[in-house]
């Protein structure tokens, strides 16, 4: 991000659809930020910047509607290694409410080690072994801060794990996904193994949130 507040280089993160890939990124090339201040001035900075977009029908039944509907910027995580899990608590989680929602908050430095972490805020789950091995697991995973004039600046994140335990008895078309889950006070849906910034150096200054691409 250019210290003007426009996003100067886009860097794809994953897999997308390229239409739509081709289109949002057209569009957030028109977005103005907020840029963090050096000696009171503005400065480049490298981000993570996260899309969510939804899709609503059109009149004609046959085609979708893209809409924005969360942006966020900040650090993220880069890898992450899933901890194993007893046998005796998965078939304690088949025999009950058959699925573990944890979700942590982590913080880490600038150099991308993880030095805290909790239960975030509106975790389903707030103790026993599901939130113990995940919170035990975040010291080994790696951390991409942001860069400030090149410099790494210290970060939070919140990562949302969720294991399901099926009945061996039950019928695949009732084996429902049920791994979801919204971060209070934002619009974004957090799915299995999803992460998602606490903080950012960035802003957002366009009004972009329900726009249509």
């Amino acid at each position: 991000m250019n210290a003007d507040g426009r996003v100067g280089f886009v860097e794809r993160v994953g897999t997308s659809n390229a239409v739509l890939r081709e289109k949002l990124e057209a569009d957030i090339a028109k977005w103005k930020f907020i840029p963090p201040l050096v000696d009171g001035k503005p400065v480049t900075l490298r981000t993570r910047l996260v899309v969510q977009v939804g899709l609503t029908p059109n009149p004609d039944g046959e085609t979708y509607a893209v809409h924005v509907r969360d942006v966020t910027t900040g650090g993220a995580l880069s890898h992450i290694k899933m901890p194993a899990y007893p046998d005796e608590e998965v078939g304690m989680l088949a025999r009950g409410k058959q699925v573990a929602l944890v979700v942590v908050e982590v913080e880490f430095d600038g150099n991308g080690k993880q030095v805290g972490v909790k239960v975030a805020e509106g975790s389903p789950l707030t103790t026993g072994e599901f939130v113990r091995r995940t919170k035990r697991s975040t010291r080994s995973w790696t951390y991409e801060p942001e860069l400030i004039n090149g410099k790494g600046i210290p970060g939070r994140v919140v990562y949302f794990m969720c294991v399901v335990a099926h009945r061996p008895d039950e019928s695949p078309a009732l084996q429902l996904n049920p791994c979801q889950w919204t971060p209070p006070g934002k619009h974004a849906v957090l799915g299995n193994g999803d992460s998602l910034a606490l903080d950012s150096s960035v802003s957002l200054k366009s009004h972009v949130i329900g726009s249509t691409l």
